[in-house]
């Protein structure tokens, strides 16, 4: 009863969308070392329709996603904005699709220089896998804009395409707060920009002390981080 009722035990289920495990790995590790005890079960969930699903079914107390249709079991905190981004490797000629590429030290210096849809879509594209939920939203994404995507290869894992990026294989899309080490990648905004709000969501019926007491450190921190920069 003293584990159910206080932060001392217990487990904590999680599901972030794989896409922002960066943004999050911070909390996730600040809350283990304030609460040591309490087990950490991080699930991997691969779209923002499976972390909604996880957390409606009671199989996960939290997750992180893009903001979810309306839900009258899910809750919505946002704590971040992110803007969709094409990153390709630094040594790469694919910038020349708009302009030459300058060897530059700071990969984020060209993002004020935005790519359009158009040069976008010439890009070769290391993508999901078709059929995938992010395979499809990324085509909708185009097919919008009466575009197709150049794709050069299809990668499901999300840490397996920016390592292919990496390595000069191709370009990709991704939100611009799902990629914490820019090192070796050039990273070029998009116009007109795609931006997400990304957020917290939970069951609206109470939370164990362990949810709560996390959920609170998240805000926190993502509150603090806003006011500081």
């Amino acid at each position: 009863m003293h584990e159910i009722k206080s932060v001392t035990a217990g487990t904590l289920r999680l599901a972030p969308n794989r896409t922002f495990a960066s943004l999050i790995s911070n909390p996730i590790y600040m809350f283990h070392k304030k609460y040591p005890l309490v087990q950490i079960d991080w699930r991997s969930p691969r779209s923002d329709f499976e972390v909604s699903d996880f957390v409606e079914q009671g199989r996960c107390d939290i997750g992180f996603c893009r903001r979810p249709q309306s839900s009258p079991q899910l809750d919505f905190h946002p704590i971040s904005q992110s803007q969709l981004v094409a990153i390709y490797a630094a040594n790469s000629n694919f910038g020349a699709v708009s302009d030459p590429v300058s060897r530059i030290s700071d990969p984020l210096s060209r993002i004020s220089d935005p790519l359009s849809w158009s040069e976008v879509s010439q890009l070769p594209m290391i993508a999901p896998p078709i059929g995938s939920a992010a395979r499809s939203g990324l085509e909708r994404i185009f097919t919008e804009r009466s575009l197709h995507i150049n794709v050069c290869m299809e990668v499901e894992h999300f840490e397996s395409r920016l390592e292919m990026v990496r390595m000069g294989a191709g370009a990709t899309l991704v939100e611009r707060a799902s990629i914490k080490h820019l090192d070796g990648l050039e990273v070029r905004a998009v116009h007109p920009p795609l931006h997400s709000e990304i957020g917290l969501i939970h069951r609206f019926e109470p939370l164990l002390p362990a949810a709560i007491a996390f959920k609170n450190l998240v805000i926190d921190h993502f509150s603090t981080h806003r006011s500081s920069t």
